[in-house]
């Protein structure tokens, strides 16, 4: 914010400083175009994104330190973009980036003939995902179900193959996003 008595002054100032400031922002441009200089973005299924990534990041962080390349998974589009100062660390990191994706077992297309949906306000969903979603693995094992959080609608689907199954996992579900009562007021007389 520029401020001061001569409306002029203030006017010219701000102009300058917009002027400096788009320079500096053009030169932090050309500087990361001139680090990554080469770019190949290649189909990369989204099932394969994880092994990618790796445990906590480690697989895509080492890939991006050996090769000196920015690795950057494009998930809505289905592809992996690999930026690098030469085309042979590029190739070289997509050599191996095609390996990963080869590894990734094959998914086959699961159809639930049973499904329940449960409302759920949005700041319950984190109780029913749990720490690092420990709490949504072990439910959706134990029950042999699919569990799918939509924060749009503000519901909890719960699909699965039996329908035992989806029943107890929509009843653990329910006693997990129960509201726990106040405790009861206890007046003391004096």
């Amino acid at each position: 914010m520029v401020t001061g008595d001569d409306a002029s002054k203030v006017d010219g100032c701000r102009q300058a400083l917009v002027k400096l400031m788009t320079a500096a922002s053009n030169e932090g441009k050309r500087a990361t175009a001139a680090k990554y200089s080469h770019q190949v973005r290649v189909i990369c299924p989204g099932h394969t994104h994880g092994f990618i990534i790796g445990r906590e990041g480690k697989t895509i962080k080492e890939l991006e330190e050996r090769f000196s390349v920015k690795i950057e998974l494009l998930p809505k589009l289905e592809e992996v973009s690999v930026k690098g100062r030469s085309a042979s660390t590029v190739g070289a990191c997509l050599d191996i980036l095609g390996n990963l994706m080869e590894s990734a077992p094959p998914v086959t297309p699961v159809n639930y003939s049973h499904r329940r949906k449960l409302p759920c306000p949005l700041d319950l969903h984190g109780v029913v995902i749990g720490h690092a979603g420990k709490t949504v693995r072990e439910l959706e094992s134990k029950h042999s179900v699919k569990i799918v959080l939509l924060r749009e609608t503000e519901e909890i689907r719960v699909m699965g193959n039996t329908w035992d199954g989806v029943a107890a996992c929509f009843s653990a579900i329910k006693t997990l996003i129960k509201p726990v009562p106040p405790p009861p007021l206890v007046f003391k007389r004096q």
